[in-house]
């Protein structure tokens, strides 16, 4: 929680004591609703509305780990109160703490909009602890859509900001996040680096969320990068003790799957699906949708590796169905807002001296066009975050055929280098023969012998080798040939590996002992056997096979 520096007045220490009071009567009494009706008596006898705000804001915060519903409605009283009264600091705590519910209800968009919102107040009234823990906060959105440039960008902007103003809890936090990251991104060694750095910073090893998140990101690194199962569940059950001290039944719920996940990874599925049910019963405490939404997540992993494939489809449709409820829940929510605003401006002067029907319908209709562009812009916003992931796929896609004509070309040199070898060879046995035929009796026996070692190179050894560089590049291509085209006889698919690197009559024939002429008669053979019509190109055929 961001504590609010007004100007100092004199009424500022009696505004302390009585935040002071007020959060400690909070905490004592364990937030039942008894005891939130206590608070809002103290807050109505308050006549300094920079305490009210504050208080409903304090209330907000130490509810967003256990009830987003509550958070949101106390975090939406300080934002009216500090809105009518120009309280800028409440302000953007109000919409930090709404964005906050959002983000946990998995309502990024709106999420990003409040703490862009409030991102923007802190810089305006010159908070750098506001601006840094704003970006931050932004940084772990974008960390969840998986769009992880942007996150770490947000995020080491925070860390440089907490680093000028020296705060070790932030700056060991925002380590953290930068390690998570690189998790969601297998850089694993990184990711550790980083988290070991987070709790080594001094002053935060007492610090129970992040120790909780080191160790369920430790887990992940021990689980999914080491393969060592068995320290992640060490990692991942230290993290079940540091959520339970942080009182946050979303990261028990958490890490309590992750137990579960290693259990499915090592083959344990009556222990896997007693952790996975233990993970989904906080939903009943807290209706979090987050849970649900990674409960359905495991759910479908746990029944695909038991190959139990219509259950894995049911939840399957609970999820997609989830992530259509998630969704018109959010333009529900914008639409009441956008309500809100138009009830707003029918009470104030404006709408009071509107005379006719006429200027009632302009007004509704610019409503209507700015809920239509907000709309849109969820469409565009979808549809550049799945752009994003085409052009990655993309990207590795054309990466991965750069590689494979690089070693196209360098098979195509051996092949070359082979067949010039090959051609050396062939023109220094016949310079051999013709001098034999001059030299006497003695000396034709010692030629003889020569020519025998020359020809004794050009092996078949030779060509072998060649092969097995060939299929460690394309490991399939004589299987799907011998699929497609049973026909072909083994002469006919080295020849095919030798046109599939596009090299000519000439070479191929000094590599396979043949003549030019032979190449072409096998080319047409192999054609012919293939089936193939005039029109298509040998050569481009095998490239593309």
């Amino acid at each position: 929680m961001i504590l609010t520096k007004k100007t100092y007045d004199p009424e500022i220490f009696i505004r302390l004591v009585f935040i002071a009071f007020s959060l400690f009567c909070f905490c004592i009494t364990g937030k039942g609703q008894d005891n939130i009706d206590s608070l809002k008596n103290l807050i109505n006898q308050s006549r300094n509305d920079s305490v009210r705000a504050h208080i409903y804001n304090s209330i907000s915060y130490d509810f967003y780990r256990i009830n987003q519903d509550s958070s949101s409605y106390y975090a939406n009283k300080a934002l009216h109160i500090a809105s009518e009264n120009h309280i800028p600091y409440e302000k953007a705590n109000a919409y930090y703490n709404i964005g906050r519910t959002y983000y946990f209800t998995h309502h990024y968009s709106l999420a990003l909009q409040y703490l862009e919102t409030a991102l923007n107040i802190y810089k305006n009234i010159g908070s750098l602890f506001g601006e840094a823990l704003m970006l931050n906060s932004i940084g772990i959105v974008y960390r969840n859509i998986n769009i992880t440039d942007k996150s770490r960008t947000y995020t080491t902007e925070a860390y440089h900001l907490f680093k000028k103003i020296n705060n070790k809890k932030y700056i060991a936090i925002t380590l953290s996040n930068l390690g998570r990251d690189y998790l969601s991104e297998k850089k694993y060694n990184k990711a550790e680096d980083l988290m070991r750095r987070s709790i080594n910073v001094e002053g935060e090893t007492d610090n129970n969320v992040l120790l909780m998140q080191y160790y369920i990101s430790m887990g992940t690194i021990y689980k999914d990068g080491k393969k060592d199962y068995g320290q992640a569940l060490g990692f991942y059950r230290k993290s079940m003790e540091y959520a339970e001290k942080a009182n946050s039944p979303l990261d028990l719920s958490r890490a309590i799957s992750k137990i579960g996940e290693v259990y499915i990874q090592t083959g344990d599925y009556d222990s896997a699906l007693f952790y996975l049910d233990k993970a989904m019963s906080f939903y009943d405490r807290v209706k979090s949708k987050t849970i649900l939404h990674r409960g359905y997540e495991f759910y479908i992993d746990y029944y695909v590796h038991l190959n139990d494939y219509k259950k894995a489809f049911e939840y399957s449709r609970l999820l997609m169905s989830l992530h259509d409820s998630i969704f018109t829940e959010e333009t529900n929510t914008k639409l009441a807002e956008f309500e809100v605003m138009y009830e707003t401006l029918k009470n104030e002067e404006t709408i009071k001296h509107l005379n006719d029907q006429k200027q009632i319908q302009q007004l509704r209709l610019t409503i209507l066009l700015v809920i239509i562009a907000l709309v849109i812009l969820i469409i565009v916003f979808l549809i550049k975050y799945y752009r994003e992931k085409i052009n990655i796929s993309n990207q590795e896609k054309k990466e991965l055929q750069n590689i494979l004509e690089l070693r196209d070309k360098e098979l195509a040199s051996t092949a070359l280098n082979f067949a010039q070898n090959n051609e050396l060879l062939a023109r220094t046995t016949k310079k051999l023969i013709k001098q034999q035929q001059k030299s006497n009796t003695g000396e034709q026996e010692e030629i003889q012998n020569i020519i025998h070692e020359l020809r004794s190179q050009v092996s078949n050894d030779s060509f072998h080798e060649f092969e097995l560089r060939f299929l460690k590049v394309h490991n399939n291509f004589y299987d799907k040939l011998r699929a497609d085209f049973p026909k072909l006889s083994p002469n006919d698919l080295k020849m095919c590996a030798l046109l599939r690197l596009n090299l000519s009559s000439k070479d191929i024939a000094n590599i396979l002992h043949m003549s030019s002429a032979s190449v072409n008669v096998t080319r047409s053979r192999i054609r012919k056997k293939m089936n193939l019509s005039k029109s298509i190109n040998l050569v481009s055929f095998l490239m593309d096979y």
